[in-house]
């Protein structure tokens, strides 16, 4: 054999021998690629997740702000005299004049776990004393619930002052539910506010003076002349009281 041959022949078998090398070398590439892409997909799922975290994030903050300020989507809401009012059926306004309108009037108030609160109990007296000057009948119902607010039972006089009747808590509720009667609710509240509903006020106020001022301020709205039927009342009242003391006094 030649030295050529020879030659020729060392060449090819390196040329052979190199190609598995190359081989090897582009399959350690390719390894070394989907080791790549499959590091990269935790990377895109977790990305994924936290932004679906973050939408139900904003979904439930959107939520809470909406329940929160649930009030501000009332039809009409008006703050007049500090008092703020909400309603889906009236202006302030179209309320006072419906219960000037109104020949009965339902006056009720809250007894919380048998407490009674000498505040609610002054502010019904104010709408009682306002109501029957400008002669209308008044009824009056005591609802008797617990500290969650759920109604155990009321008490009403069926607009004799004389009389009680009990009733259980769905009697009172259908009574209130199927009653063509004005109603005005006093009701203990974390804040003072006025909810006016198709034939009803809620008075919502805090526990104290605030259930006199919050009721006052109302009433006060509804009869520009309370001040002085507030006096009248006071005068007879206290007429009456001396008329008593000089009787017991012969």
């Amino acid at each position: 054999m030649s030295k050529k041959e020879i030659v020729k022949k060392n060449n090819k078998e390196e040329v052979v021998s190199e190609k598995p090398v190359m081989a090897n070398q582009s399959a350690k590439d390719n390894k070394t690629t989907l080791l790549l892409s499959k590091s990269k997909k935790p990377f895109v799922s977790n990305k994924k997740l936290l932004f679906l975290v973050a939408g139900i994030v904003v979904l439930l903050v959107f939520a809470w702000v909406f329940f929160v300020f649930l009030p501000n989507y009332y039809r009409f809401s008006f703050p007049i005299d500090g008092l703020n009012y909400y309603s889906n059926y009236y202006t302030p306004s179209e309320f006072f004049e419906l219960v000037r309108d109104s020949n009965s009037v339902v006056v009720s108030t809250e007894l919380v776990d048998n407490e009674l609160d000498v505040w609610a109990v002054n502010a019904r007296q104010l709408w009682i004393v306002g109501l029957i000057f400008d002669k209308k009948e008044v009824l009056q119902v005591v609802k008797s619930v617990d500290s969650f607010g759920n109604l155990q039972y009321c008490s009403m006089n069926d607009f004799n002052v004389l009389q009680e009747r009990k009733l259980s808590a769905v009697e009172c509720n259908a009574f209130f539910n199927d009653s063509n009667y004005l109603s005005i609710n006093i009701r203990r509240s974390s804040e003072n506010k006025v909810v006016l509903g198709r034939n009803s006020a809620d008075i919502f106020a805090l526990k104290g003076e605030s259930m006199t001022w919050v009721n006052y301020s109302v009433i006060k709205n509804v009869y520009s002349n309370f001040d002085q039927i507030l006096a009248i009342f006071q005068e007879k009242k206290n007429s009456f009281e001396n008329s008593i003391d000089m009787n017991q006094s012969k």
